[in-house]
């Protein structure tokens, strides 16, 4: 097993992040609150100002202050209030809209095939509420089932926790050889059935903050916490390399030149850039105040970097940040 790492990329929890009074997590069922709550978070995180329920996590925030640009992908993204609740006011930070989908990780999954020379990859990345599986052919997918698997990193005993996800591991893994695979030749032609092959990697993406080590902090999966090669290992008869599942996704938006800029993965959108500066502005944004609107004050800036923050939101939320 190998922990996957790119230089200037890593992971940023956000689903604890405070908006509203809530956590983002909590706020998911109440879709319009959702997004309103999710727009202020993201300005008083450009601003410095973001914070969570746990102090680690509220420090870390302050890595993204300043991003210029936000890119929303995955499974929530093409829902119909959200982008125009972004565009109610004007942003101190672009935003675009991207089509992925559920399956927005495919671009980041590709990349890392082609970095470690693997023709026949499979990537499953483990969501809250399916398994997704991709190869170069094509993409599927094994639902959560909640009954076996309920929410909560105690839920259950760990041992039985692990063992059930296992299961759901390698059906995934069974049902990737079902997915058509590209043409060996390398024909532009439509993807075809083909008799299966062992892949000879693996790229399994988690829902977990992940340290270099390969430890997993507890999250909504029972028994996916601490180390996890000894979870997973003997069920991959070839090459893996493991990683968060929004970092799987930031690998496909890397960041513009002269932009520092945030991903954020939230389901299906349509790429849709917003303004920088107000109708007539001609000086940068102050920070959220306390009443949740955005002000505007000539003076106030931030440096352009290369920096992209990604965010998942699909059942959850989570993040990536690039710096370069």
């Amino acid at each position: 097993m190998t922990v996957y790492e790119v230089p200037g990329l890593a992971g940023l929890e956000l689903w604890r992040g405070i908006a509203r009074g809530a956590t983002l997590f909590e706020l998911r069922e109440r879709k319009r609150e959702y997004f309103e709550g999710l727009r202020e978070f993201l300005v008083r995180l450009h601003c410095g100002e973001a914070a969570a329920n746990d102090g680690r996590e509220t420090a870390a925030l302050g890595k993204a202050t300043g991003f210029a640009r936000a890119v929303f992908c995955g499974g929530e993204a093409v829902h119909p209030l959200l982008e125009p609740i972004l565009r109610a006011e004007a942003v101190p930070f672009a935003i675009e809209i991207d089509t992925g989908g559920a399956y927005a990780a495919r671009r980041g999954a590709l990349e890392i095939f082609q970095a470690m020379g693997w023709s026949r990859g499979v990537a499953l990345d483990l969501g809250q509420s399916h398994l997704k599986i991709m190869t170069a052919g094509g993409n599927s997918s094994v639902p959560r089932d909640p009954s076996l698997l309920p929410f909560g990193a105690h839920a259950i005993d760990a041992a039985i926790g692990r063992a059930r996800l296992r299961s759901l591991i390698q059906e995934g893994l069974s049902s990737a050889a079902g997915v058509s695979q590209a043409d060996p030749n390398g024909s532009s032609a439509p993807a075809r059935l083909v008799r299966p092959e062992p892949p000879d990697g693996i790229v399994l993406a988690l829902p977990v903050a992940l340290g270099r080590d390969g430890v997993a902090q507890p999250a909504t999966y029972p028994g996916l916490f601490g180390p996890v090669e000894p979870i997973f290992s003997d069920l991959f008869p070839c090459p893996w390399v493991v990683l968060n599942d929004a970092v799987l996704a930031a690998l496909g938006f890397p960041p513009v030149a002269q932009a520092s800029g945030l991903s954020l993965e939230i389901g299906h959108f349509q790429h849709s850039p917003l303004p920088l500066l107000a109708p007539g502005g001609t000086g940068g944004f102050a920070c959220l105040p306390a009443e949740g609107r955005l002000g505007r004050a000539s003076g106030l800036s931030f440096a352009a970097r290369e920096k992209t923050l990604v965010v998942t939101l699909g059942f959850g939320i989570g993040g990536a940040l690039w710096e370069r």
